[in-house]
């Protein structure tokens, strides 16, 4: 993922101050620029894409009722939104008296997140199909802190910085560990790729 830059910060400030001043065009604007990252997460607490939906277009009502409770000495907006697409859909698995699993990512449950949908080619629909089980079956070789700081990462959005503050690991372990997985992970595939 990348580095979410002081530009970034500052659209994203202007756009919550247009917000709280009632216009609606920088609120599409906002949901155009995080409703992806926002379905990720969403979808990676509740494995439901229809309720990770509503759970994303709540949280964008939210924002339009209550952006002004946006504190941005706390942090940037980009991580008050996933935090609260977390949150929210934690909440929803306990009302609904489902298991929470606040850190581990199904990695059998995330094909669709990571194969492109092929337009009804049979052929490439197989050969995607044959890629998703190697990578599921070489993530399924990394360590059980590599799948979650992995997971985190890429399914959740979720900086290093982040990561660390929601596992408790020191931010070197963090980043070690995800350039340990990612190499083991390179290792793995290079057939695939030859």
């Amino acid at each position: 993922m990348a580095k979410f830059t002081e530009e970034q910060h500052k659209e994203d400030l202007n756009l919550i101050g247009r917000i709280v001043a009632r216009d609606e065009a920088a609120l599409r604007q906002l949901v155009d620029k995080y409703k992806s990252r926002l379905m990720g997460v969403a979808f990676n607490v509740i494995y439901s894409k229809e309720l990770a939906e509503e759970i994303v277009m709540d949280i964008f009502v939210r924002v339009w009722e209550k952006g002004h409770t946006f504190d941005a000495s706390k942090g940037n907006l980009r991580g008050w939104l996933i935090q609260a697409t977390r949150n929210r859909s934690i909440d929803y698995l306990r009302k609904s008296g489902r298991r929470v699993d606040d850190s581990a990512v199904g990695w059998t449950d995330v094909h669709d997140n990571v194969i492109p949908a092929v337009g009804g080619d049979p052929e490439k629909a197989t050969q995607q199909g044959y890629l998703a089980q190697e990578v599921q079956s070489a993530m399924s070789q990394l360590s059980e802190d590599q799948q979650l700081v992995l997971g985190l990462a890429y399914f959740k959005g979720m900086s290093n910085s982040e990561i660390a503050s929601e596992t408790g690991m020191p931010l070197g372990t963090v980043k070690t560990r995800i350039r340990r997985g990612m190499l083991k992970l390179k290792d793995s595939l290079s057939t695939l790729v030859h």
